[in-house]
């Protein structure tokens, strides 16, 4: 069975890694001996090969997308499942961010669901407007489509004929819904709440020096309690000590969270 566009984004389960191929120096291309989507795809899929030059965007591996990390070269998280309709976005690199909610919390207040076409329409135009409002208008629902199709950025290898991949080829460019307009985009990107970046995990050296000072903090106190009677001077002395430790331990902890 055929059908006349393609798949949507709202009907995915699929998380991808995507890159930008005019962020990525030519020079690591070659050093890496890649090969670009549009030429893997090349001859075999002609309209598909010319879809991927055209919008010049490509899904990586983890492998691929760990050196891009490593070069500086940003990336682009995205994730979509289609039953919770939670979604996602992580951009990597000079400027990061991460975005994420619910796709249904996205809508119009004026949206309805009356006409079951017109709604399904509308949430789809809500994810082309999800990716370009939080890319800053690196990625669209058209993009990210052709590059989830298209071979990855990324070592030789043979393009398997996925399920759908003749339909788009048929299709090509004919076969993509409107992108979502201006005032819906502006929607969109009201709403957007940027996700706190993660907080880094203690290095073993800080988690080292904490419980350092934790076990001097402790030992002080405990002559402090011992010494009382004996050696006031002694017990002030490991009291001071001991306090001052925990202190340490304590802003040590609360500077890396």
């Amino acid at each position: 069975m055929t059908t006349e566009t393609w798949r949507r984004i709202s009907d995915w389960k699929l998380e991808l890694q995507l890159v930008s191929l005019a962020d990525v120096p030519a020079q690591l291309i070659a050093e890496q001996r890649w090969v670009l989507p549009a030429d893997a795809l090349a001859p075999a899929w002609p309209r598909l090969s010319a879809l991927a030059a055209e919008v010049k965007l490509a899904r990586v591996s983890p492998e691929v997308a760990a050196l891009l990390r490593a070069r500086g070269v940003t990336l682009h998280g995205f994730g979509f499942h289609r039953v919770s309709e939670g979604w996602y976005y992580a951009r990597t690199g000079a400027d990061p961010v991460r975005y994420a909610g619910d796709l249904h919390a996205m809508l119009p207040d004026t949206a309805t669901d009356d006409d079951d076409e017109a709604f399904d329409d509308l949430r789809s135009s809500v994810v082309d407007a999800i990716l370009r409002a939080a890319s800053d208008g690196v990625l669209n629902e058209r993009a990210v489509l052709i590059a989830n199709e298209a071979a990855p950025l990324g070592p030789a290898a043979p393009v398997l004929a996925e399920a759908g991949m003749a339909e788009h080829e048929r299709l090509g460019a004919a076969g993509f819904a409107p992108p979502a307009s201006r005032e819906l985009v502006e929607h969109v990107r009201a709403q957007l709440r940027s996700e706190p970046a993660p907080r880094p995990p203690l290095s073993r050296e800080m988690v080292r020096n904490v419980r350092k000072a934790l076990a001097v903090g402790v030992a002080g106190v405990g002559v402090a309690v011992l010494l009382r009677e004996v050696a006031p001077w002694a017990s002030v002395f490991g009291a001071a000590l001991g306090v001052s430790a925990l202190v340490i331990a304590l802003l040590g902890y609360v500077q890396r969270r």
